[in-house]
């Protein structure tokens, strides 16, 4: 880490409110972060239209639903879920991240902002006017006084299809940052063909060591006797690969479950567990096969054998940091796939990590000091 320690505030805001594990724990690691850096760090708790009543609003969201009786099955259907969803993610969070007051509009930002010398947004998706509901106005950080630097730390867009509205709104808004950094190089590429430069910085749970993870999942090393499906994309077919994979290993499937239908019961399921079991999981499994982003960052952090099914949409990020990590191979369908990962491979990717860590902090700790010092002059 960098010698520099900023006697300073910064409000970050992220997706820290999505029942996620990885949104979440990339929260956490943002924290770890930017406290190293001496900086006090407040989140501002920010909560978008369809998380103040999740389950209300997937109710009358869903395109399941057309009348009161199917809006009464959606309601019944999400209820193990929804129930759930304060108990672990929000728990987790505010027993880990110091929070400001509740925000739930980009008014209220604009009206109340939160006091800070800086402010912070990334990482996860952010970008991402596909999911931002409500608006992705306030993770470009339009709200508080223009004088308040603004940086972007390892910022996704998740997509590479813009719309003129998509291009309007980043034009008008990211040039007004201090320092951008995104998380994958066609984000950078994208921006780039819009006239915006920005760095590359890894997620923040990449920047942080395995030895941190395992001591929050209490696992120590990895144990083995499992493969371990955990997926985010329903009608993939990735169970029967995850089936495949463990019947070749010769290992017992276990499910790690975030989002459970009440009437599906899989063997050795865990359905929306703790988020230090998620991390448990991941550390002592034999091989792990999963669609997400954060699952394969983390697999690779931790040295767990991994399979990779790529999601129907935003594919990009994972392609990006298995392309990153060397290990192009180990998403399924590959030509060079194979359920045994090839020897070294997991060691080259950490070998990777750790020396992108140093070069991301240091690179951060210059854009704060930067930052910092033109809002002084």
């Amino acid at each position: 880490m960098p010698d520099n320690k900023f006697a300073a505030k910064a409000a970050v805001i992220t997706m820290h409110r999505v029942g996620n594990y990885g949104s979440v724990l990339q929260a956490v690691a943002t924290k770890e972060l930017l406290e190293s850096l001496g900086l006090d760090v407040e989140f501002i708790d920010y909560w978008r239209p369809d998380q103040i009543d999740p389950a209300k609003w997937a109710s009358s969201h869903s395109r399941f639903v057309r009348g009161p009786i199917t809006k009464r099955i959606q309601s019944l259907s999400s209820r193990e879920y929804f129930s759930r969803f304060a108990d672990v993610f929000h728990a987790f969070v505010e027993e880990n991240l110091p929070l400001t007051q509740r925000y739930t509009s980009l008014d209220q930002l604009r009206k109340e902002p939160p006091k800070a010398d800086m402010y912070i947004v990334g990482s996860d998706q952010v970008w991402n006017t596909d999911y931002n509901i409500g608006g992705t106005e306030p993770y470009l950080l339009q709200f508080g006084s223009p004088d308040t630097p603004r940086l972007s730390l390892s910022s996704s867009i998740g997509k590479q299809d813009f719309s003129d509205a998509d291009v309007d709104l980043f034009k008008s808004t990211l040039p007004k940052f201090d320092w951008r950094s995104v998380r994958e190089e066609s984000a950078h590429a994208d921006l780039h063909s819009m006239g915006i430069e920005s760095e590359v910085i890894p997620d923040p749970t990449l920047l942080l060591p395995a030895e941190t993870w395992r001591s929050i999942g209490s696992a120590k090393g990895n144990s083995g006797g499992f493969v371990l499906l955990y997926t985010l994309n329903r009608g993939t077919n990735i169970r029967a690969k995850a089936r495949a994979v463990a019947r070749d290993l010769g290992l017992p499937l276990v499910t790690l479950n975030p989002r459970p239908l009440p009437w599906v019961r899989h063997r050795n399921e865990y359905r929306v567990p703790e988020v230090p079991k998620f991390l448990e999981l991941l550390s002592t499994a034999s091989h792990v096969v999963t669609d997400s982003f954060h699952a394969t960052a983390f697999s690779l952090n931790l040295g767990t054998p991994v399979s990779v099914s790529m999601p129907p949409n935003y594919a990009g990020r994972l392609t990006n940091i298995l392309r990153v990590a060397g290990a192009e191979s180990r998403e399924i369908g590959h030509p060079e796939y194979t359920t045994r990962v090839p020897a070294g491979m997991l060691d080259a990717a950490q070998r990777v990590f750790v020396e992108s860590r140093e070069a991301a902090v240091a690179k951060l700790a210059a854009a704060i000091n930067s930052a910092l010092g033109k809002s002084e002059t």
